[in-house]
């Protein structure tokens, strides 16, 4: 697909069965405002997207199960106002992301396992207003943050652990309003 797969207001829809056997989209995945999607299953065949994939607001989904072969993001992963995602899971295939990273709002997000193979990106990564988030030992392997790292308003992290192979911050590294 040259284009966008952009699913939006669609509180019917509980799954992406049936595109399973889409590798590529060339710009922009969105997933907003689908209040029945419970899971990303359907989009296991994915592996690449051109530009950005943004996951929220809105969704019924509890973790990014489905995308379990994307490998390559070009510019950004957003991942915002889901109220309802304890997990990520299944971004393992991810080694770079060239744009941002951006964790934003997720309330009940408890793990961000799925990122435990992400050695760079390229820009900001903004870690913030996760308010169950106890832990960050998924990014083991990450060593460079070419822009500003940002981890805000994440109540319930204890510490810093799982950046311990974090060599290169671009700007600045800012944690606010957290436990550590």
């Amino acid at each position: 697909m040259g284009g966008n797969l952009w699913v939006g207001n669609h509180d019917g829809l509980e799954s992406f069965a049936g595109l399973d056997s889409l590798k590529t989209i060339g710009k922009l995945l969105t997933i907003d405002y689908n209040y029945g999607l419970k899971t990303l299953t359907g989009l296991a065949g994915l592996t690449s997207i051109g530009e950005s994939i943004y996951v929220g607001p809105y969704n019924g989904i509890t973790s990014l199960a489905g995308l379990d072969n994307l490998a390559f993001v070009n510019n950004h992963i957003a991942i915002f106002d889901n109220y309802f995602l304890t997990e990520l899971g299944s971004l393992n295939n991810l080694v770079s992301v060239q744009g941002e990273v951006s964790l934003t709002n997720n309330p009940v997000l408890k793990r961000l396992n799925g990122f435990e193979n992400l050695q760079s990106i390229g820009a900001a990564f903004f870690i913030q207003q996760n308010k169950s988030l106890a832990s960050l030992d998924d990014f083991k392997n990450l060593t460079t943050v070419g822009g500003a790292l940002l981890l805000l308003e994440n109540d319930s992290l204890p510490n810093l652990s799982g950046l311990e192979q974090l060599a290169s911050v671009g700007e600045s590294l800012v944690i606010g309003k957290t436990n550590c």
